[in-house]
């Protein structure tokens, strides 16, 4: 039996570009990998939720049937600023059946992000 979610792990061409994207639109904290191998490991709070690899090319497609990655998140407005400020495509996407209003958007890898912020009333 499984008790939560580790983390997820992004293979990349651009480590740069990728850090800065979790760093300041979801506002992880990046970290050295502690193989000292290239990349990076992001983290929420003591918890390293995405691990970044470096690749020397895009990988396209590989991950076959994987569709997204999802957080809990709060403070909606902030982040379709920061999005918009950054001139990233998103969507918002109301929820009430599920009392959530979603914010879509992919990375720069083209890995689809999806937050979802609790509904008020």
């Amino acid at each position: 039996m499984i008790s939560e979610l580790n983390h997820i792990n992004i293979d990349t061409p651009d480590l740069d570009a990728t850090v800065e994207f979790y760093e300041q639109v979801l506002g992880l904290v990046p970290r050295a990998k502690p193989s000292g191998n290239s990349g990076m490991w992001m983290y929420l709070g003591d918890a390293a939720v995405v691990h970044i690899n470096v690749v020397p090319e895009s990988l396209g497609t590989v991950t076959g049937n994987f569709n997204h990655v999802a957080f809990s998140a709060a403070n909606l407005d902030r982040f379709v600023a920061t999005l918009t400020r950054r001139g990233t495509p998103h969507r918002v996407v109301e929820r009430p059946d599920m009392g959530l209003t979603q914010l879509l958007f992919n990375d720069p890898n083209g890995i689809a992000i999806e937050l979802n912020f609790e509904t008020v009333g």
